[in-house]
C-alpha cells in the first residue's frame, strides 16, 4: 500500500473507532469467498466474478483486467546460499510473511495499458525498422518506467480500492504459488517453453502460457514486470530477448524512477 494511502486509511479509521458501514461488511464478506475479481478500466468499479473462470480468454486483455485472491500467508523468498546459481542478492533465502493482496492473472495488454493511462509507450522505445509485429491490442504494454507506472495506477477506483505496483515479496510469492523451485516448474531449463516467452525474438500475446498453480499467467518471460521494493524498484520475470535462465522467480534488477525498459512491462495489484 502506498504510504499516503495508508495514512489516509488510518486517520479515517481513527476518526470512526475503525466502524464500517454494513454494507461494506457484506462487500468484504463476498469479495473474501472469491477467487477472482474484475476491475473494469473505464468505471474503476471491482467486483467478484461467480462461476468457472478462463484466464486466456480475450474478455480479459481488453477494458475488463482479472485479478486472482492471494490470501495472506508465508512463503520462502529468495534462494539458500548452496544455490550457486544464484547472485548475491537472491541470498539468503528466508520465510517472509505477506498479507493478501489480488494480483493480476497475466500483465496488462497494449490495450489495457492505454484504457488505464492514455498513451503507447512502446512506440517510442521499439528496436526495430518494422514496428507492426510488436503492437497489437493483445501484446504486453512495454517501455515503461516506475514514475510512468506510477502515475497511472494512481486513477480512483471505487469502494476503496487501490490500484498498485506488487511488492517484491509480494510478485515472488505469487509467481511460485507454494512450489520451491526457481522456476514454477521446478528446476530444469528443460520444457520452459511451455510456461514462459524467453529467447524469443518478440513479444506474445499476454495470457498465452501455461498457468502456475495459482491461474497465473506470463509470470516467467514476455515481458520483465515491475515491482516496488520498498522505497526503490525491481523488475522481475525475466523477458522475451532474455534467456530462460534469468526468468527465475528469485532473480531482481534494480531500476530507478525514471528508467524506461523496452521490455519492461507491468503486472498491477489491487489492495483493499
Amino acid at each position: 500500500m502506498r504510504p499516503v494511502a495508508a495514512l489516509l486509511l488510518a486517520i479515517l479509521a481513527g476518526c470512526t473507532g475503525g466502524a464500517q458501514p454494513s454494507g461494506a461488511l457484506a462487500s468484504d464478506a463476498e469479495l473474501s469467498a472469491s477467487t477472482w475479481v474484475a476491475l473494469d478500466l473505464a468505471s474503476g468499479a471491482v467486483t467478484p466474478v461467480d462461476g468457472a473462470v478462463d484466464p486466456t480468454s480475450t474478455a480479459w486483455r481488453g477494458q475488463r483486467v482479472l485479478f486472482r485472491q492471494i490470501p495472506a500467508g508465508e512463503a520462502a523468498i529468495g534462494r539458500a546460499v548452496a544455490d550457486i546459481a544464484a547472485e548475491a542478492d537472491e541470498h539468503p533465502q528466508r520465510r517472509q510473511s505477506v498479507g493478501r493482496v489480488w494480483i493480476a492473472a497475466h500483465e496488462l495488454s497494449q490495450r489495457q495499458w492505454f484504457a488505464l493511462a492514455g498513451t503507447r509507450p512502446w512506440l517510442s522505445v521499439l528496436p526495430v525498422i518494422d514496428p507492426f509485429p510488436w503492437i497489437g491490442d493483445d501484446l504486453p504494454a512495454f517501455g515503461l518506467s516506475p514514475r510512468l507506472a506510477e502515475a497511472a495506477l494512481a486513477r480512483p477506483l471505487t469502494d476503496s480500492w487501490l490500484l498498485d505496483l506488487p511488492e517484491a515479496d509480494e510478485w515472488e510469492r505469487a509467481c511460485l504459488a507454494g512450489g520451491t523451485g526457481k522456476f514454477v516448474w521446478g528446476d530444469s531449463l528443460d520444457g520452459a517453453t511451455t510456461w514462459a516467452v524467453c529467447a524469443s525474438d518478440r513479444p506474445q500475446a499476454v495470457g498465452g502460457r501455461q498457468a502456475n498453480a495459482w491461474g497465473l499467467h506470463d509470470m516467467h518471460g514476455n515481458v520483465w514486470e515491475l515491482v516496488r521494493d520498498g522505497l526503490a524498484w525491481q523488475v522481475r520475470g525475466g523477458a522475451w530477448d532474455q534467456a530462460v535462465v534469468t526468468a527465475r522467480a528469485s532473480n531482481r534488477l534494480a531500476v530507478d524512477s525514471d528508467t524506461v525498459g523496452w521490455n519492461v512491462g507491468l503486472r498491477p495489484v489491487l489492495r483493499r
